[in-house]
């Protein structure tokens, strides 16, 4: 099996669980973003959704996230746009992992731990998604050690029939680095689902206005450098 061919079976595997987490918190959790903060053998990790409907103009959703030091200059904008779901942290030294739930906790005990090893699941595949593009794309994460990462899910409908057939039917491309949300020397590294197979077009080439995305849902991974 091809590097490539191994990244792209990871992600397909989290796009999938991110399809349930999404379905599984209703409307909540038609925007979803979880964030992976590594650092060496251990990590912090965090779940959020959108709250459009007090999302505020001037919060740029992708900024805040990803550089809370320099854009929630007003943390209550944040609080508005964002709706954290639950904490992570995982401890290499004794193989210990916690996560903190900020979610009404309806339902019995087996479902929360359901949920928990749902999210353990996500996080682990996006941690691996990042270790399998350090060989698929060598070249833009050579300098990305203990990186944060951050999956971006968003469900457009409700027929999770025509999700599904979606994803059976998607490929994975590398969009053009972003400089503008990173920087000129740490820009940020995304993988992205797009429509159809796009295997004949090169990463250097990759045009987003060009790319068909997928009708029914957005995904993508994105790899930055505190």
């Amino acid at each position: 099996m091809s590097d490539q061919t191994s990244l792209h079976k990871t992600l397909e595997k989290l796009l999938l669980d991110a399809t349930k987490l999404s379905i599984g918190l209703g409307d909540q959790g038609r925007h979803l973003w979880i964030l992976v903060d590594i650092k060496d053998d251990k990590y912090e990790g965090g779940g959020f959704t959108g709250n459009f409907q007090n999302y505020m103009s001037n919060c740029d959703l992708i900024k805040c996230k990803l550089y809370p030091e320099r854009y929630n200059i007003d943390q209550s904008i944040c609080d508005s746009c964002f709706q954290d779901i639950y904490y992570s942290r995982y401890n290499s030294d004794d193989n210990s992992y916690m996560v903190i739930f900020n979610i009404p906790k309806r339902g019995e005990r087996e479902e929360l731990e359901g949920l928990q090893d749902l999210i353990r699941n996500m996080e682990i595949e996006i941690i691996e998604s990042y270790y399998k593009s350090l060989y698929s794309y060598p070249n833009s994460l050579k300098n990305y050690s203990n990186p944060r990462l951050l999956m971006y899910f968003e469900r457009k409908g409700q027929d999770l029939d025509m999700i599904y057939k979606e994803i059976n039917e998607i490929n994975f491309a590398q969009l053009p680095t972003l400089r503008e949300i990173g920087s000129e020397d740490k820009p940020i590294f995304s993988l992205a689902a797009i429509y159809g197979k796009k295997e004949n077009i090169s990463d250097k080439d990759v045009d987003v206005a060009h790319l068909e995305f997928p009708k029914n849902f957005r995904f993508s991974l994105m790899v930055y450098k505190k």
